[in-house]
């Protein structure tokens, strides 16, 4: 029973790691080295900071749509990161590397790197 009770465990796991998609592709087959994130100040309610964060993997974007700038969870739910750190650390478990960083105006924007198998983050 124990060992029936670790195999779900561990085949539970690996789905919820590799369920988060982008446009319905799952984040890990997006053929690109590159994404932005962007985290614009929307202000702030009940004390909360709301931020818009949205990753652009240079897919197709509809005018005035940010549904397929977000990540997705396995039920299609839009995954809500705590702040643009939360989002970076995201990325980065899923292979991603920080490159750069710019702000403009209330608005600021991270580009990272995917690395390629085998490769691992350099100094800078």
């Amino acid at each position: 029973m124990r060992t029936i009770l670790i195999f779900s465990l561990v085949i539970f796991s690996c789905l919820t790691l590799f369920s988060q998609t982008v446009n319905g592709i799952p984040l890990e087959e997006i053929d690109t080295e590159y994404v932005m994130i962007t985290g614009e100040y929307k202000g702030v309610k009940k004390g909360v900071v709301q931020l818009s964060i949205v990753f652009d993997f240079g897919q197709e974007e509809r005018l005035l749509s940010f549904r397929n700038q977000q990540i997705r969870d396995e039920n299609g739910d839009v995954l809500v990161f705590n702040s643009i750190i939360d989002a970076l650390n995201f990325l980065s478990k899923h292979g991603y590397s920080f490159v750069q960083a710019f702000s403009v105006s209330d608005s600021s924007f991270f580009i990272l790197r995917k690395l390629k198998t085998g490769e691992s983050v350099g100094l800078l």
